[in-house]
This record gives C-alpha cells, structure tokens and sequence, in this order.
C-alpha cells in the first residue's frame, strides 16, 4: 500500500512538472523518483518512448540477419568466445561510461564475459582542459589496466559514438591493445569531409555547427537536484532513454558543488563542445604537426588515418542520424582492415545514434553474438 501511494504521488508529480516546464521546483523527494523509475514502468508516466524491436538486433537464431564476424575473422578469433572475453567500454561525448552499466549488466548476465569502463573526458578537471591525446592516452591506459586485471582474456573494446573513435585511434597507436573493436556509430570521416572541416576550423566556424552550437545551449548548472530532474525529465532524448539508464545518468551524471550548493553536470557544456570544435582533420603529418603521437615524435599519423590500425572489429552504422554519412562509411569499408587484411564487418540499423541507452537488452544481445 505505501509502495502504490508512493507511486501515485510520484506519477502525478512528474506529470504535473511535464506541464508546468523546468521553471518551477517539482514537489517531490529526487530519491523516491529515482527509486519510482527503476522499479515502475514508466510509460506508466507517459514520459518513456521506449525504442521499438530492431528487425536487425532482435533477428531469430537460425534466420534474419546474422551478428556473427565474418568467416575468416571467425577462424582467427576461434580463442575468442563469450566465456573468456573481457570488454571494455568508453561511452559517447557528454555521456560517463558508468551510465552503460544496465548494457553492461545484461552482457555479464547473458555471458560468461566480464567488462568495465573508462572514463577517457576530462571534464570536471578543468586544470587538464580537453584533449584528444590527452583522452586517447587514457583509453590506452584503461586498456593496459583492463588486459592486466583480466589475465589470459581477450580484450574487446566497445566504443560508442566518439568513444570508438578514440578506441580507434589507441588501437593504431598501440598494435595489439584490443583483439576486437565493435564501433557503435562512431564519427569516422572522408578525407573530403575532413579537409571541409580544416577549412571551418581554420575560419573560426566551428562554433555554428549544430552538434556544437546545441552543446552551448544545454544547460549546466542547477539550484537543486530537484531541478535538475526536472530538467532532465523534460527534455526529449533523455525521455527515450531506457528507465534503468536514465536512472544510473541521474545518479552518475549530476554532482554537488564544492562551493554554492548548487547541483551540476558532471559534463560542461564546453567541454563537450570543444570536442567536436577540435575533431582531428589530419590529413598528412605535414599539414597537421599535432598529429604526431606524443610517446614517439615519429611523422606517422594517428586519428584520421585509419589504415594505421589492424585490428579485427565491426562497425555498426545508424541510418537515421547519421553521425558518419553514406560516403564516410563507403570509405571505411575500403580502409578498416583487420590483421592480414581481413575486412572490419559493417552493420547497418535503423534505430538512431543512442540505441545503447535506449535499447540496452538488443544491443546487449549484440555484444554477445559478436563476441562469440
């Protein structure tokens, strides 16, 4: 009976916040909310879009479209099975890598397999401001530690988003750190595309791109946590966020201030636009000297040159935001190679950009059957 008055008051404060917008302090305890989305439905509260059945993701066995590596990786990677593989993820820009822990959950769950993550964005820190190599050089070190903590065990990292591009990257820079990438819908461009963006760099542009003009725009900070559920709540992407993931962003995505009182994302808003405003165009060491890796000054490119890598992987494509385009993807089908010259597997989905947040059960199934 307590549990069900507490849902009700919880329903009809969401509900009554939805309409009042962010302006006003919803009426509730953020502890009783929290515990109300993890544990309740919530389209119960009208609020959750949940993601629909991927016709790819959740094909039948036997039937549909196969998740499995192609054959030559397959005989390869015969070590590699789901009883004795370690996976490591780095999550999406603006987005902490714990937030993934329902996926994660489910891949423990579902698998033999053990996993972490890394935290690779040095956002709060602004003593250390934001930096590719700076973030690739943690990825690297996550890396190490994760192989060193799971002896014996292949190594797969899963990237989302900008976090497989930095997996990427390591990847070229150190051979032999994964001995499997999967890249969910990672920003992987054309050289075309890349010399259009050194231009806009150069001219100071970068700001009016929408990916960096929206980061600008989020807001950062808040009076209480109230508020900042209430915000939160309000917005779009986050309502189709799976109800385990929004409640684990709610919990790992806000902290108190030192000084103020005042709650706050873990993530600034310039931090995570300066990422996409410094996306690396090396096109050649020459016209880009802060492409040569720090551990070895050596003139060999390392983020956009993506034959540096050999490393056995599957790259998954959204259609529906298009983060990396058509002639992006066509390009890396030509590029991406794995050891020998075995071809990186492409996928394509139609679900959008954040199906690991949305649809951690589908994607899970997905780690799993590429991993074995």
């Amino acid at each position: 009976a307590v549990r069900a008055v507490r849902a009700v008051r919880a329903v009809r404060a969401v509900r009554a916040a939805m309409g009042r917008g962010t302006t006003t302090r919803p009426p509730w305890q953020s502890a009783e909310v929290l515990a109300f989305l993890r544990h309740t439905h919530p389209s119960v509260l009208g609020l959750y879009r949940p993601c629909p059945p991927s016709p790819i993701l959740h094909a039948p066995s036997g039937g549909g479209v196969s998740w499995s590596l192609l054959d030559a990786q397959r005989r390869q990677l015969s070590a590699l099975d789901n009883h004795g593989a370690h996976v490591l993820l780095v999550g999406c820009n603006g987005v902490p890598s714990r937030v993934y822990e329902p996926l994660l959950d489910r891949v423990r769950e579902t698998s033999g397999a053990t996993t972490d993550t890394a935290e690779v964005y040095p956002y709060t820190n602004l003593k250390e401001a934001p930096d590719w190599h700076r973030s690739i050089e943690a990825v690297i070190t996550a890396a190490e530690k994760a192989r060193a903590a799971a002896p014996g065990r292949p190594l797969v990292g899963f990237g989302h988003s900008l976090g497989g591009a930095l997996m990427y990257a390591a990847s070229a820079r150190v051979p032999g750190l994964f001995d499997s990438l999967i890249l969910f819908d990672s920003p992987m461009f054309n050289p075309w595309k890349r010399a259009a963006m050194l231009v806009l760099q150069r001219l100071k542009l970068m700001e009016f791109v929408p990916l960096v003009s929206g980061a600008r725009r989020r807001r950062a900070r808040f009076e209480t946590h109230e508020e900042a559920v209430t915000y939160v709540l309000s917005r779009g992407l986050y309502q189709t966020f799976h109800p385990e993931v929004l409640g684990t962003f709610m919990d790992e995505g806000l902290e108190e201030e030192r000084e103020g009182g005042g709650v706050r994302f873990v993530y600034s808003p310039d931090a995570e636009a300066f990422y996409y405003i410094t996306t690396p165009t090396d096109l050649h060491p020459l016209l880009n000297p802060t492409a040569i890796p720090p551990r070895a000054r050596q003139p060999t490119p390392w983020i956009g040159q993506y034959e540096q890598s050999h490393c056995h992987g599957t790259y998954v494509w959204s259609r529906q935001h298009r983060v990396s385009s058509e002639a992006d993807v066509r390009y890396l089908m030509s590029t991406l190679k794995g050891p020998g010259g075995t071809p990186f597997e492409f996928r394509e989905i139609t679900e959008g950009h954040f199906l690991p947040l949305q649809d951690p059960d589908g994607v899970s199934e997905m780690i799993v059957s590429l991993i074995e």
